[in-house]
């Protein structure tokens, strides 16, 4: 439409964790492509994250950033940004996000992981769940990504 905000949502993607310690093996599982995991290794790492809080940190780090984020790029004006986490390995999955941002009826997406460096088996991992997802929900609207910020300079600097 002529005259109105541009839309795009950005969709942030990381690994994902347990979100409690009932879900390591599950998440263990989803890891390991549907191959279970020895019981023994299950309670080494539930040990591990239980010594961490019982959970993984990285949902709740990945929304952090995202809100950060959203309110950064939407306080230059303009474009109306908005952000959504998925996670490649547990809820809410890349497919889940994917789906709630094409509710939102936006402009573009474009997808980042928070992995700064790109590899066909990580990012290329990503991509390929937000192309799946999208021929899934049989969406027409293409993805942009950006597929390597490790030589970006406010991260070296950081």
């Amino acid at each position: 439409m002529a005259g109105s905000q541009e839309s795009v949502a950005l969709l942030l993607m990381a690994m994902g964790g347990p979100d409690c310690l009932d879900n390591v093996e599950p998440y263990l599982k989803d890891v390991r492509s549907g191959r279970p995991t020895p019981p023994e290794l299950v309670e080494e790492i539930r040990a591990r994250y239980r010594a961490t809080g019982g959970k993984s940190p990285v949902l709740d780090i990945t929304r952090t950033v995202a809100a950060a984020l959203e309110d950064r790029l939407n306080s230059l004006g303009g474009t109306r940004y908005r952000c959504y986490v998925g996670l490649r390995h547990w809820h809410p999955y890349i497919r889940e996000a994917y789906a709630a941002l094409l509710k939102d009826e936006p402009d573009r997406v474009i997808g980042l992981c928070m992995a700064p460096q790109y590899s066909s088996l990580s990012i290329g991992a990503y991509m390929k769940k937000v192309e799946d997802a999208r021929v899934e929900l049989g969406s027409v609207l293409p993805v942009s990504y950006v597929t390597s910020w490790h030589r970006h300079p406010l991260l070296i600097a950081a």
